[in-house]
């Protein structure tokens, strides 16, 4: 009774869905959410640093947890060095991040399925083309937000 008591008080007040999902979360009858997720996409370039550490800020500001992520592009063509991989995995630990590389066709497309399955709020990339390179051929940050309408895209510029 007490707690339906409660749950009156709040519905008047305008606060029933957050004291709702507070009695269900005491009583264990409700998970609490997960945590928000912030994606960084890794390039393997040198200014992947500023995409990770721009990530990570965001991250700190949202309490959310970062996940770098790497696509290696499976043409078996493009492979960045690897003392940048491990430098930005080692960047990524101290910053309380987790760190992955994952296979793919396409940057954008391997970037959405990863932020889709880890329920990513933000994505963080680098922008790598002039404007008319990408108004001519497109760019990873205009495709995650047609694959990813919900979620934020932030671009960060080449230093």
């Amino acid at each position: 009774m007490q707690a339906l008591s409660e749950l009156a008080r709040a519905w008047i007040a305008g606060t029933a869905q957050a004291v709702g999902e507070d009695l269900l979360a005491r009583r264990g009858l409700a998970q609490p959410s997960p945590p928000p997720v912030v994606v960084a996409g890794d390039s393997g370039s040198a200014w992947g640093e500023a995409v990770i550490r721009r990530a990570a800020e965001l991250a700190r500001a949202g309490d959310a947890q970062l996940v770098v992520v790497h696509v290696q592009i499976t043409d078996g063509l493009t492979h960045p060095p690897a003392a940048d991989l491990d430098r930005h995995r080692k960047l990524t630990a101290e910053l309380g991040g987790t760190y992955a590389q994952i296979r793919g066709d396409a940057p954008a497309e391997a970037l959405a399925g990863a932020a889709r399955a880890q329920g990513a709020a933000t994505i963080v990339v680098g922008r790598h083309r002039s404007r008319l390179a990408e108004f001519a051929r497109g760019s990873v940050s205009s495709r995650l937000r047609r694959l990813l309408p919900a979620t934020a895209v932030q671009e960060v510029p080449k230093p």
